[in-house]
C-alpha cells in the first residue's frame, strides 16, 4: 500500500520536471 503511494508520488515528480523541462526548452526557442 506504502508502495503505491510512494510510486505514485514518484511519477508526479517525473511528470512535473518533464513539464518543466519541456517549458524551458520551449521559453529558450522562443528567446
Amino acid at each position: 500500500m506504502i508502495g503505491s503511494i510512494w510510486l505514485q508520488l514518484l511519477q508526479l515528480k517525473v511528470v512535473q520536471s518533464v513539464i518543466q523541462f519541456k517549458g524551458a526548452i520551449t521559453f529558450f526557442t522562443l528567446v
